[in-house]
């Protein structure tokens, strides 16, 4: 499956279906045995909710581009109300990070 442009549908079941608005790349990683193209996408549900999803698609490594498929295993969905807490709690996890590095 190749990595479709946005807007694109989804369906989750019983949770809901919406559309994909947008998506942002937020690492690439070429692995010995899968690639991974990890991002953030803006879904607005079918009732008008809007929210963030994290999540990845993955292929084996080597493989052409049209072979990604979605990692649903591990992603997460959050409110947009949610989003600067994300923020505030990854910004104090990279500051506790540089400060132990400084101390090494």
């Amino acid at each position: 499956m190749t990595i479709k442009s946005c807007p694109k549908t989804f369906d989750l079941g019983d949770e809901g279906r919406g559309t994909v608005h947008k998506e942002e790349l937020v690492e690439h990683l070429d692995r010995e045995d899968k690639d991974y193209h990890k991002l953030a996408q803006l879904l607005e549900w079918e009732d008008g909710e809007w929210s963030i999803r994290l999540g990845y698609y993955l292929k084996p490594h080597g493989t052409e581009d049209s072979e990604y498929g979605w990692g649903a295993q591990t992603t997460f969905i959050m409110s947009i109300d949610s989003i600067d807490n994300l923020i505030k709690a990854l910004a104090s996890l990279k500051k506790t990070h540089e400060r132990m590095q400084t101390k090494r």
